[in-house]
C-alpha cells in the first residue's frame, strides 16, 4: 500500500508539472494550448481525493471529482473570480489563476476528459 500511495504522489508531481508548463509552453495544437491544462487540473484532484481516500472506488472518486469541478466551473459566474483577479494581492490573483475567471462548457468537458483518463488508468494498473 506505501507503494501505491509513493507512487500517487509522485504521480500528482509529474502531473503538477506538466499541468503548469501547459500554461508557459505553446504547442502546435491549440486544443493542448487551452484545455491540456484543464484536463490535468482535474487529474490532479483525483490523484489528491485518491491519497485522502485510498480505499474508495474508481467510480465514486470520479463522480465526486467531477461535482467538484463543475461547482468550481459554475462557481466562476458569480463573478468573485474575475474580482479576486484585480486584485492587489498576489495570493488572492493567484486563487483567481487557480479558480479561472470565465465560465466554459468546454472547460467541463476537458475536466471529464481528464477524469475518464485517470481512472482509466487507474483500473488498467490496480484493476480496481
Amino acid at each position: 500500500m506505501a507503494t501505491r500511495r509513493m507512487a500517487l504522489v509522485v504521480l500528482s508531481m509529474v502531473v503538477i508539472a506538466v499541468g503548469a508548463g501547459s500554461r508557459w509552453l505553446e504547442f502546435e495544437s491549440s486544443l493542448l494550448n487551452k484545455y491540456l491544462g484543464d484536463a490535468l487540473y482535474a487529474v490532479m484532484f483525483y490523484l489528491f481525493l485518491s491519497l485522502m481516500w485510498e480505499s474508495g472506488r474508481p467510480v465514486a472518486k470520479a463522480g465526486l471529482v467531477g461535482l467538484l469541478m463543475v461547482s468550481i466551473e459554475l462557481f466562476q459566474l458569480t463573478g468573485i473570480p474575475l474580482t479576486l483577479s484585480r486584485s492587489d494581492s498576489v495570493v488572492l490573483r493567484y486563487v483567481a489563476v487557480l479558480l479561472g475567471t470565465a465560465f466554459s462548457w468546454r472547460d467541463i468537458l476537458a475536466y471529464g476528459v481528464g477524469i475518464i483518463a485517470i481512472v482509466s488508468y487507474e483500473k488498467a494498473r490496480y484493476g480496481s
